[in-house]
C-alpha cells in the first residue's frame, strides 16, 4: 500500500510541476497548462492500452529457465527513452514518460528479472551514494553526525521530490 501511495504521490508532484512550469512561463496562454494536463493524460492513457499489452506479450514469450531475448530488454530500454523524449516534448519532465514506462511493465517472470538484472548496477549503488554525500558533506563543513544523516536520507523517499524541486528552481517556477 504504501509503494502504491508512493507512485500516485510521484505521480501527481510530476503533473503538478508540468502544470506550474506551463502556468508561469512568461507572457504564455494558460492554453499551454490545459495543453500539458490533456497531453500527459492522453500519454498515460496510450501507455496503459498501448504499451502494456505490448510489455505483457513480450512476458508471456519468455519462459522460466531459457534466457531472455536482447530483443525484449532492448525494446523496453528503447521504449523508456522515448517515452521521456514524448513527455519532455509534451512539456513533462522525461522522467515522468520512464516512470509511467515503468509501472506498466509486468512484475513477475524472466522479462522483469532480466531487465533488474541488466540496470541493476546502474540503480542499486546505495553505499557509494551513503559515501559520496558524507564526504562533499563534510568538505562542506557540516559536523560527521549530520554528514552522515543527510546520507542516509539522500538514500530514502523523497528524490523524485528533490528533482522536482530542482527543476521548479532551475525554471524559476513561483509557488506564490
Amino acid at each position: 500500500m504504501a509503494m502504491s501511495a508512493a507512485a500516485v504521490n510521484d505521480v501527481v508532484a510530476w503533473v503538478l510541476l508540468a502544470l506550474a512550469i506551463a502556468v508561469s512561463g512568461s507572457g504564455k496562454s494558460p492554453l499551454i497548462a490545459l495543453w500539458v494536463l490533456l497531453s500527459g493524460c492522453g500519454f498515460v492513457i496510450l501507455a496503459i492500452l498501448i504499451v502494456r499489452p505490448i510489455f505483457k506479450w513480450m512476458a508471456r514469450r519468455c519462459h522460466e529457465g531459457e534466457p531472455v531475448q536482447e530483443t525484449y530488454v532492448c525494446g523496453t530500454l528503447a521504449a523508456v527513452l522515448a517515452a521521456g523524449f514524448v513527455t519532455d516534448a509534451i512539456g513533462i519532465h522525461a522522467m515522468f514518460g520512464a516512470f509511467v514506462i515503468g509501472v506498466v511493465i509486468p512484475k513477475e517472470g524472466p522479462l522483469a528479472g532480466a531487465l533488474v538484472e541488466k540496470v541493476e548496477d546502474l540503480v542499486s549503488a546505495c553505499f557509494g551514494k551513503i559515501v559520496g554525500t558524507f564526504l562533499v558533506s563534510l568538505l562542506c563543513k557540516l559536523p560527521v553526525r549530520e554528514s552522515l544523516a543527510l546520507g542516509f536520507l539522500m538514500n530514502t523517499k523523497g528524490l523524485v521530490e528533490l528533482i522536482v524541486l530542482n527543476i521548479g528552481k532551475d525554471r524559476k517556477v513561483s509557488i506564490i
